[in-house]
């Protein structure tokens, strides 16, 4: 019964921690259709992303897109899943992705797994609140 119930709490905790950051994107007055559109996408696509390639290489994707200057929405998206797996907000991305590199098999298991559980509630609440052209939706 404990079990369940600390099942039940890690979901909640994913679900309202997945509803902050893709509300920040959606509400962002700095963001422009096009960043959120490019958050959108890349929301549905992750976890499947994740789940057949693995985190690093995902991780790797979006580090690479980081280089872009375009690509604030991958960047955001980068940033919700490097800081829910504990790197430190604010950690600038290539440290954050050594920070993964540096994780045991074990660890980085458990990681993997978090991160699709957190994509699969990013994913919903991105369809939720912004359009497929990229306006938030009230």
């Amino acid at each position: 019964m404990q079990m369940l119930q600390k099942m039940k709490n890690q979901e909640h905790e994913r679900a309202k921690y997945a509803f902050e950051r893709v509300k920040r994107v959606a509400t962002s007055v700095t963001d422009t259709d096009a960043d959120r559109k490019k958050y959108r996408s890349a929301a549905l696509s992750a976890g499947i992303m994740v789940h057949t390639s693995g985190l690093l290489p995902s991780m790797a994707f979006y580090l690479d897109k980081l280089s872009k200057p375009e690509n604030t929405g991958h960047k955001c998206l980068f940033e919700d899943i490097a800081c829910r797996l504990g790197v430190p907000v604010g950690t600038p991305s290539l440290q954050a992705y050594n920070e993964l590199l540096g994780l045991d098999n074990i660890t980085l298991m458990k990681k993997t797994q978090e991160a699709i559980a957190l994509l699969i509630w990013i994913k919903r609440f991105a369809e939720a609140m912004i359009t497929k052209d990229g306006t938030a939706l009230e």
